[in-house]
């Protein structure tokens, strides 16, 4: 009986981290595209979609809703960074879900 309980248990922690990996998105482009990705937005300086440059942020943070994203412009035309809004922070371009408000990738110059 013992047993069962901890096949049960271990079934359960593995399903559970299965599911947690299978819920994180990643965001693949070549090195180039990464430049050409931060060369673009970097360079709208659009006064909108900057966050305080002091405001932590990694991939995984949730920003706030007070943090406007931007959409990204149909000059960039890689398919994986379209579906995702943007926001700048001090020099780093940040790719966020739209839905989720989830940072997915943090471009760096």
């Amino acid at each position: 009986m013992k047993r069962l309980y901890l096949g049960c248990a271990a079934g359960a922690a593995l399903l559970f981290s299965a599911g947690t990996v299978l819920a994180q998105t990643v965001i693949e482009i070549t090195p180039a595209q990464e430049r050409t990705v931060y060369t673009t937005l970097y360079g709208q300086r659009v006064t909108t979609g900057v966050a305080p440059r002091d405001f932590d942020v990694s991939v995984g943070t949730v920003l706030p809703a007070d943090i406007e994203l931007v959409e990204v412009p149909a000059t960039v035309e890689i398919a994986p960074v379209r579906r995702y809004r943007y926001v700048v922070v001090g020099n780093r371009v940040i790719l966020v879900d739209p839905t989720s408000r989830r940072v997915e990738k943090v471009i760096t110059p």
